[in-house]
């Protein structure tokens, strides 16, 4: 679960931003949507985002699905040319060393988010704070990971990457590890090559024990923050057939799919695999007396599978599920119902952290587990809805004070304001009217 993400100089957030989802004691309202640490820690399992658009909501996803991308895969490929290894004679001297840097760039796994433009010369930040537990109590506990780079990341590697971990939130952390100016993830190499290095200790006589403890660390940060989590972007929450059908068949969840796609198309009878006369496999619908391709569904059902799934096994994998504008192409019934049947489930470790245009799908959600994004010129801020200061009282929100209401009459300011938008009507309305002589 992740309690705390903390971004800085990253794309429109030009100064840190802090999301806490630590749930706050004194509200009991939706007291399921809240998981209880064994050392009293509440943890908000579900958190809404709302802003407008071009306010940075999918920087954020973005920001932590990189993390993952960067633990999997190394910045460069393993054959990086060296500078001798390619012919540069049509190059003077003095810009051989900039051409070559830029070269190598298409040698480049992944892109890290791109930093503020008016900060250019300084680190980027991305920093996750999680809990974590596993059957193996000595891994069990909080854990903070951070990743910081600058602009020049492709060609000069990473600035740092640091892995902490304390068993109890009270306590200081401890580093596991700490690497500086690296083209890969520790995480990601030892694990990768794991018994090479350990090979390698034993040739040079060095006790294993160490790294075989540090490295249950690891597994248990990747099992919970890349394995067993997910993620849609609003530009691909439509899953590509054959990812669906790989996924279905490892988890066995056709029965849970075809409950939840019903929600979009309740004529649907059942959801099962088939073949083509390719021998391909192909996802398909059955109705009452024909059936459909996976491509002939409506949007909604096809972004419903998706979302179905991801929902299924973040519950039953107690990891975290991501998604990028929540209700897109579903109506709003579904998109409240589906947030409310996760939030209700009681005990469990699932987490949602959702991005949403629409005010009316958080009417459900306790105030701690709403965040406001607000663009202050080049900057953009996140503000938690339990600290907003009532604008007409300047004290800090009641329990009854109803986000939603204030959202849309802009008591709670939002994009577009009410300023800009009588500006543009004034501004349409006095089009092409002839003035009179």
């Amino acid at each position: 679960m992740i309690l705390r993400i903390k971004l800085s100089n990253i794309a429109g957030i030009k100064d840190e931003m802090d999301l806490n989802f630590i749930a706050t004691k004194t509200d009991k309202k939706n007291i399921n949507s809240v998981y209880i640490t064994e050392d009293n820690i509440w943890i908000n399992r579900l958190i809404g985002i709302i802003a407008g658009n071009a306010h940075g909501k999918s920087t954020i996803l973005d920001a932590i699905a990189s993390i993952g991308s960067f633990i999997e895969l190394p910045l460069k490929k393993k054959n990086i040319p060296s500078l001798n290894d390619i012919e540069m004679k049509e190059y003077k001297e003095e810009y051989k060393e900039k051409v070559f840097k830029q070269m190598i760039t298409d040698y480049t796994n992944i892109d890290l988010p791109a930093g503020n433009k008016l900060n250019n010369n300084k680190n980027s930040l991305i920093e996750i704070e999680m809990y974590i537990k596993n059957d193996d109590n000595l891994t069990s506990g909080y854990y903070l990971y951070s990743l910081e780079y600058d602009k020049s990341y492709k060609t000069d590697g990473i600035k740092k990457e640091k892995l902490a971990y304390k068993n109890k939130y009270k306590k200081k952390y401890l580093n596991i590890f700490e690497i500086t100016n690296s083209f890969e993830s520790e995480i990601g190499y030892k694990i990768a090559y794991e018994k090479n290095y350990i090979s390698e200790l034993q040739a040079n006589n060095i006790d294993v024990t160490e790294f075989e403890k540090k490295i249950k660390y690891y597994k248990a940060f990747v099992k919970h923050y890349n394995k067993d989590s997910s993620i849609i972007f609003a530009d691909n929450y439509v899953f590509p057939e054959f990812y669906i059908v790989n996924m279905i068949e490892k988890c066995n969840v056709l029965k849970e799919l075809t409950q939840f796609v019903k929600l979009a198309d309740d004529n649907i009878e059942e959801i099962f695999i088939d073949k083509n006369s390719d021998g391909k496999k192909k996802l398909m619908f059955k109705y009452n007396q024909f059936n459909l391709e996976y491509n002939e569904v409506s949007t909604a059902t096809q972004k419903l599978v998706a979302m179905a799934y991801s929902i299924l096994e973040s519950n039953k994998n107690n990891s975290v599920f991501l998604i990028d504008e929540f209700d897109n192409s579903l109506n709003l019934e579904i998109s409240k119902f589906l947030i409310d049947i996760f939030a209700s489930k009681s005990k469990s470790m699932s987490q949602i952290i959702f991005t949403t245009n629409n005010p009316d799908i958080l009417d459900n959600l306790r105030r701690d587990q709403i965040y406001l994004l607000l663009k202050r010129k080049y900057n953009i801020n996140a503000i938690n809805f339990y600290n907003f200061t009532d604008p007409i009282t300047k004290k800090r929100v009641r329990k009854d004070f109803s986000f939603v209401k204030a959202y849309k009459k802009n008591v709670i300011e939002n994009f577009p304001s009410s300023e800009l938008k009588e500006i543009i009507t004034n501004s349409f309305m006095n089009l092409y009217i002839e003035k009179e002589d």
